[in-house]
């Protein structure tokens, strides 16, 4: 057995590496950027080290100084978790050739099926079914365009050696073909070091369907059943579940067959996924074959009850599979969501930024229900690594139950700090095609996102004025009150006034703001914890609180009752922001200052007149005009990348180039000033 490891990784993966690790008795060293010098991860492991800057090429894709580190330390192997190096065939070989275990497949199985237009050609050697295309060598503009026209129109444009979403763009003419394939090229060069591109014909509102395959390096290969990862924004996964329930039987095996056969091309050892698109009218193309632990492993671990991670590193260690295929049995159904840091109101851009509260309430939720994250409270999430602030997943007996279960779980979870997609993922599990499985597909978040916008806008006013009226007092509530033997006892929030009062009673007023729209609120204290509160047109009650707060793993509770009806209201408050969960649904509330009004990202343009500002804290990596430049309406202008990803800055109206307030390499702020035009 493995008994010492470097993990060449961060964040929520590295905490998961290291848990598995560490019952198998096994050292964990880790590395960390200048920007994740306190981060979990290193909390987490036995010894870790500096690896470089925060950007990740000067650090966790160092492939030198990884191995230098791994020599140095005489760590026995080294486990690239997800992402990064994960399926980077040369570092894969670079631990072959120092005599360091690669927790993986060989660089040439990594080679073979990393790279795109080689994985094609070999399924279709052997007889797995795949996309049409264009996946030769010549790369010229011209031969590209000439193929698409070929293959036909929409088609996708793919980095040859790319991966998790990113270097992709769909092209439904050929008007958008020249501007998408030097997108397409940008992206994979900063991502993957290579701009080499496939064309592939667009499959429109498919399923995708991946398959868990497992091997040894005694020939031994097994599935682990599939995982339905249909629902997808801006080409990444955010809901997986598994199994995927629509597929008959016989379909299934086919898949599971059809795996099967692309793993034995290549000879493969560890742990893998094949994955596919299935077309609308059910037939099958091999899309990729991504030659590592895959983000959503967890769900796999959840029907089957195993530990990838162990069969990982058992098999890196020489051993056998520890079941074969009769003995892996399938149990139940399990779903994850993605919980990201992202504005969905903006195409879901990632949105970087202090996390000031991250609060998960698992007092009322079983055992099946899992999250794994690499942060904590008061962690950063960094413009320099992925958005993703955890993993949500939970088991049930059938989809149905798993799904109550997953609605339940996601309402016992607060954030805040930065804008994320918890909302969203609520109005998705509201959603109610999300009931039969059959109905989605890749493109059902686009096609449905004004149904997607209106599900959770969708409550009453009165309803809505209850939620305001209860933000009102949790606001009130828990700034005028002090903490006794771990229960916050409220003083009277209207008795601190100094002057005297004759035949009147207290009253507060307050602007609130829910959705980008905003409200006004009076409460008038009347007696006995019971209050007037008035919420505009819409809300007008006398509500009875209880005289406490009650606090459960930061999680605030507080009574209320309109007379026949009584709730407890959960809640977070993070200074101005108020975070509630009311019947089952979250809401987040901003209380605004009369003296100082709050104006909402969602009202803000990214287009102030002429003047063109950043989108997202990023780096500037191309600035495509200069002074003078007379520009047309929907022209290129500038060139961000953050978060592995890149955002293209486009004109709005014809003008001319009057000022650009910035240079090729800056690190620029959102809403910093980039250009002006006349």
């Amino acid at each position: 057995m493995i008994k010492s490891l470097l993990i060449a990784n961060r964040g929520e993966i590295c905490c998961r590496i290291i848990k598995s690790a560490k019952l198998l008795g096994i050292k964990c060293l880790g590395v960390y950027s200048e920007q994740d010098r306190n981060s979990l991860h290193v909390k987490e492991c036995d010894e870790s080290f500096l690896i470089g800057p925060s950007p990740a090429q000067q650090s966790y894709l160092c492939q030198d100084k990884l191995i230098s580190l791994a020599t140095e330390n005489h760590v026995d192997a080294i486990h690239p978790g997800y992402g990064f190096l994960s399926e980077n065939f040369s570092f894969s070989e670079k631990c072959e050739k120092n005599g360091i275990i690669f927790v993986g497949p060989t660089h040439k199985a990594i080679h073979d099926m990393g790279v795109k237009s080689i994985s094609k050609r070999l399924m279709q050697k052997v007889g797995v079914p795949i996309i049409p295309g264009y996946f030769g060598e010549n790369q010229s503009d011209s031969i590209l365009l000439q193929e698409a026209k070929t293959i036909g129109f929409p088609v996708l444009l793919k980095a040859d050696y790319g991966g998790g979403g990113k270097g992709i763009r769909i092209c439904m003419s050929e008007q958008e073909f020249q501007s998408n394939l030097d997108s397409v090229r940008n992206e994979a060069q900063k991502a993957f070091g290579n701009e080499k591109i496939m064309v592939e014909k667009f499959i429109q509102e498919p399923k995708h369907i991946e398959i868990q395959v497992f091997g040894d390096n005694f020939g031994n290969l097994v599935t682990l059943f599939e995982r339905d990862c249909s629902i997808q924004r801006r080409h990444q996964k955010i809901l997986e579940e598994s199994p995927a329930s629509f597929l008959p039987p016989d379909k299934r095996n086919q898949l599971y067959e059809y795996a099967l056969q692309a793993a034995r091309a290549v000879n493969y050892c560890g742990a893998g996924t094949v994955e596919f698109m299935i077309d609308k009218s059910g037939k099958f193309y091999f899309m990729e074959m991504n030659t590592r632990l895959q983000v959503e492993h967890g769900i796999t671990e959840m029907i089957t009850g195993l530990d990838l991670v162990e069969w990982q590193l058992r098999v890196a260690s020489g051993q056998k599979l520890p079941l074969s295929q009769s003995q892996i049995k399938s149990d139940g159904h399990a779903i994850e969501l993605r919980i990201c840091a992202e504005d969905p109101d903006q195409d879901f851009m990632p949105s970087p930024g202090p996390l000031n509260r991250f609060v998960f309430d698992r007092d009322e939720l079983d055992k099946n229900v899992r999250m794994d994250s690499g942060v904590v409270q008061g962690d950063e999430i960094s413009i320099y690594y992925d958005s993703m602030i955890a993993k949500l997943m939970v088991w049930g007996i059938n989809r149905p139950v798993a799904l109550l279960k997953l609605k339940k779980a996601l309402n016992s979870l607060y954030i805040s700090g930065v804008k994320n997609n918890i909302a969203f993922l609520n109005s998705l599990l509201a959603h109610p095609h999300i009931n039969y499985e059959q109905k989605l597909n890749t493109d059902f978040i686009k096609l449905e996102s004004r149904v997607l916008k209106q599900t959770l806008g969708s409550i009453s006013k009165e309803g809505l004025g209850e939620i305001l009226a209860q933000a009102s007092m949790a606001h009130i509530l828990s700034n005028d009150s002090s903490v006794i033997n771990g229960k916050e006892h409220r003083c009277d929030p209207f008795s601190t006034y100094k002057w005297f009062r004759l035949n009147t009673n207290y009253k507060k007023d307050m602007n609130l703001q829910h959705s980008g729209s905003e409200y006004k609120v009076r409460i008038t204290f009347l007696k006995d914890n019971t209050y007037l509160i008035k919420v505009g047109d819409i809300f007008d009650k006398v509500i009875k609180v209880d005289d406490q707060i009650l606090y459960t793993k930061s999680v605030s509770e507080l009574n209320w009752s309109d007379g026949p009806n009584n709730q407890l209201i959960k809640f977070i408050k993070d200074d101005d922001i108020v975070i509630l969960n009311s019947k089952g649904i979250q809401h987040e509330i901003r209380i605004l200052q009369t003296d100082d009004r709050f104006v909402s990202d969602k009202n803000e343009s990214n287009i102030r007149g002429l003047n063109y500002v950043a989108p997202i804290t990023g780096t500037i990596d191309k600035i495509l005009v200069k002074v003078g430049d007379t520009i047309k309406s929907n022209q290129p202008l500038i060139i961000i990348l953050a978060m592995k990803m890149e955002y293209i800055i486009r004109s709005s109206n014809e003008g001319t180039i009057s000022k650009i307030d910035c240079k090729q390499g800056d690190l620029v702020q959102k809403n910093k000033l980039l250009i002006c035009l006349n």
